[in-house]
């Protein structure tokens, strides 16, 4: 299940950044597939 939805938040990043003439923020996405983590391990606890 969290491979999947972090699957999907990469592909989504991705896309973005495609689409976006400046690219992809990586620091923006590691934030982003950070704060997934951590609110999926603290609901997993």
């Amino acid at each position: 299940m969290v491979a999947t939805s972090i699957a999907a938040l990469i592909d989504g990043i991705w896309l973005r950044g495609a689409l976006n003439p400046q690219g992809i923020d990586s620091d923006l996405a590691r934030q982003v597939i950070t704060d997934y983590l951590s609110l999926y391990l603290k609901t997993e606890s």
